[in-house]
């Protein structure tokens, strides 16, 4: 009996606790960022990545103080970073716009960021967007 207590015991307090657990820090996706392929599900239900036309350089900047700019339209703004919901928050002033990108854990930071966009100037949900740092 005191062996079978002694067993759970251990049990319980191995356990880790993953509520507690930090996400992605400011500093991996400081920098600038060229996007490469997007991720869409097409009508038949399929989804793959389609790599992006190298003639449409899209690139966004993530500086320290909070400062984005977008390459493809010199549209900057401002950044907020949520460590708990993985989620850059980017207010665009040329758009007047707000858009939410969302850290999917495909990333492979610092080289590589993958998120899913969602904002009222974003198509359809369901986009992933890669990134690769330049």
């Amino acid at each position: 009996m005191k062996m079978f207590l002694y067993v759970i015991s251990i049990l319980l307090f191995s356990c880790s606790d993953n509520s507690g657990q930090e996400g992605y820090q400011v500093n991996q996706f400081l920098g600038t960022w060229k996007l490469t392929a997007t991720y869409q599900t097409k009508l038949d239900g399929s989804a793959d990545w389609e790599t992006v036309d190298d003639s449409a350089s899209y690139t966004i900047t993530f500086a320290d103080g909070n400062e984005a700019v977008v390459s493809y339209s010199s549209c900057s703004g401002t950044y907020e970073y949520s460590e708990e919901q993985s989620k850059i928050s980017v207010f665009f002033e040329c758009l007047d716009d707000r858009t939410d990108y969302f850290i999917d854990d495909e990333s492979d930071l610092p080289d590589i960021l993958i998120v899913s966009a969602l904002g009222n100037n974003t198509p359809d949900e369901g986009i992933k967007l890669k990134f690769l740092k330049i």
